[in-house]
């Protein structure tokens, strides 16, 4: 009788023990999708951040349609990404819903309810195609994204049941991966944009630098004009120079003229001055530019 008790007691609490550690496990894990989330919600803002500043970028560009089609493509991208990554937000919600979801109590329910297992297959042809459009994103830009999206994320969603928390943090781990391999894929493209040129103030006054080119041969001549931008149409006249040095300024613009003899990457430092309600206002930007050898 004192063996059976003791083997039943030693049972329970080896039961209750396991629980515990299942239980600490689904903590671990729902902390981590929370960290996830965080991560997705930052990222997702930066790139829609991106979009807002090509929209200024066209807006003060003296040649808009010339910006705008420079943009077109990358804005695209992220918008792309973004139509993928609601299309998972979807299946979350779906998910969520399927196990007596509430967000109130969205903790609890992931310790209480954590191997609750269930049917991915509803979802397997929209998987898929986000999956193709992940494939593309990473074959046109392989050696900027050098990893698929996809890999290790829901490999076989065919007839297969899952406990819905994996589900629901493979689904995070997807967004995440998506979001970081559009970012590497416009910074790489974007990275001479010099966007913090455009970027709008409280005096409604824009930077403008135009190159003719952002490569020169060595030997050759660098040329760019540097304007200031008002969008309520004042005259300025500015005053503006180059590395220090002051330049002519004809009709609101002045000319950058550089005439490298090293190869390799330059940058030069402009300052413009105006006055603005009797005082002195100065913007600096930094442009760089690439000189090639013969």
């Amino acid at each position: 009788m004192k063996t059976t008790l003791v083997i039943f007691i030693s049972a329970v609490l080896f039961c209750s023990a396991c629980q515990q550690r299942q239980r600490a496990e689904l903590h671990a894990l729902y902390m981590a999708n929370r960290a996830l989330e965080t991560q997705i919600n930052a990222l997702s803002g930066q790139q829609q951040g991106f979009l807002d500043d090509c929209n200024m970028i066209i807006r003060t560009s003296l040649n808009r349609k010339a910006k705008r089609a420079e943009l077109k493509l990358w804005q695209h991208l992220i918008i792309e990404t973004d139509l993928q990554l609601r299309s998972i937000e979807k299946i979350k919600a779906q998910c969520f819903k399927r196990v007596g979801a509430n967000n109130a109590y969205f903790a609890t329910l992931f310790v209480a309810q954590g191997q609750k297992q269930i049917d991915v297959t509803p979802w397997a042809n929209k998987i898929q195609q986000i999956k193709a459009y992940a494939d593309s994103l990473y074959q046109a830009n392989a050696q900027i994204v050098k990893v698929s999206p996809n890999q290790g994320i829901l490999s076989e969603v065919t007839s297969k049941k899952l406990p819905w928390t994996l589900f629901y943090s493979e689904l995070n781990q997807w967004k995440l991966a998506l979001l970081k391999a559009t970012e590497k894929v416009i910074a790489h493209h974007t990275q001479d944009l010099d966007i913090a040129t455009y970027k709008c103030n409280s005096l409604g006054v824009f930077l403008e630098i135009l190159p003719e080119s952002q490569t020169v041969l060595e030997g050759q001549e660098y040329v760019a004009t540097m304007q200031l931008l008002d969008l309520e149409v004042n005259k300025l006249n500015p005053r503006m120079k180059v590395n220090g040095e002051d330049i002519p300024v004809y009709e609101g613009q002045g000319i950058v003229r550089f005439r490298p003899t090293k190869p390799g990457p330059h940058e030069w430092t402009g300052a413009m001055t105006f006055k603005n309600r009797g005082r002195d206002t100065t913007f600096t930007v930094k442009k760089k530019y690439w000189v090639l050898s013969h």
